[in-house]
């Protein structure tokens, strides 16, 4: 019973030092250092390693955790434990931006080595299959018609269904109809007035968020004209961001190594840096923002240890 009580301590200690910090989990593209980090602000593991240059990880409804790699030209399939589940995929260009969309499938934005055009792509995840529309010439795993000015970074499902890419060099967000509209893959329209947009994401509030990586900023689309929402000393060439279930926004900072924590846009002072999550992450590009285990999970999963009869040692 002592064992079980000193386990008990434990774990409540542990989650209230998690509580107090963050209440999220984040898993961070490593660029450089070729590797998927995962932080809970208090401690970094590296979850997958031997990547060739990780841009954008999502988990899929089949609890694997896919990871677009740039210059390894495919997209990999790796368990929630970081261990390889299945071949990777591809068509062969290098991948940035993903996400799975509400059709359950996978969609990555794709270009060649010339970074000149870009595309996005649609894969069943469970095989790899491509599974494109047949909108983008040559392409069987496109979905929408090749964009011939810019390649995509950041890709991201609004609440409307649509499809939402960062096209880089174009300095605007285009929105193509998504897989549950009458015309999938067709432009809807084009959001002007960022200056090289990376990552997206939508916010608590329902609005467009993306990161500005040489104006060191993040801007908010509010469904008219996109307006800065934090900018400063405490972003350094921001990539990837994304929202906490409490609202708050988390950055990466790419050339600042760290993960910025900034009040979210229903906090007294939106956009307001608060914290520096976690330092030390190399050279982070995209970020997954998940929730930490409540603490009330924690209690209970601790209960039924306590009630567990105790084995008789022989």
């Amino acid at each position: 019973m002592k064992y079980l009580l000193s386990t008990f301590a434990v774990l409540i200690g542990m989650t209230i030092v998690a509580h107090a910090h963050a209440g999220v989990v984040i898993y961070a593209s490593d660029f450089s250092g070729g590797r998927l980090v995962r932080t809970d602000g208090i401690t970094k593991t590296t979850l997958v390693g031997g990547l060739n240059q990780p841009m954008s990880a999502a988990f899929g409804p089949d609890g694997n955790l896919y990871i677009a790699q740039q210059s390894g030209t495919h997209i990999g399939r790796f368990t929630a434990a970081g261990k390889p589940a299945g071949a990777s995929f591809g068509t062969g260009r290098f991948y940035t931006g993903l996400a799975f969309g509400p059709d359950g499938e996978l969609y990555a934005n794709a270009t060649d080595n010339s970074f000149a055009s870009g595309v996005t792509e649609r894969f069943i995840p469970g095989t790899g299959a491509a599974h494109g529309n047949g909108l983008a010439t040559g392409d069987a795993a496109g979905v929408i018609p090749k964009f011939a000015t810019s390649y995509f970074e950041g890709l991201t499902f609004g609440p409307d269904g649509n499809l939402y890419l960062a096209a880089h060099y174009s300095s605007s967000v285009r929105v193509y109809q998504g897989p549950g509209g009458a015309n999938p893959g067709a432009l809807i329209k084009t959001l002007t007035g960022v200056n090289k947009p990376v990552g997206l994401a939508f916010g608590p509030d329902g609005d467009l968020y993306v990161t500005e990586q040489d104006l060191n900023r993040v801007s908010r689309w509010d469904g008219t004209a996109f307006s800065v929402f934090s900018s400063g000393a405490h972003l350094n060439t921001p990539i990837g961001l994304g929202f906490s279930p409490d609202g708050d926004l988390y950055v990466a900072n790419y050339s600042g190594a760290n993960i910025a924590h900034f009040a979210g846009p229903g906090a007294a002072n939106p956009g307001a840096f608060l914290s520096t999550f976690s330092t030390g992450v190399g050279n982070p590009g995209y970020i997954l923002v998940v929730p930490e285990p409540t603490l009330g999970a924690i209690v209970v999963i601790s209960s039924l240890l306590l009630c567990r009869p105790r084995r008789m040692h022989q």
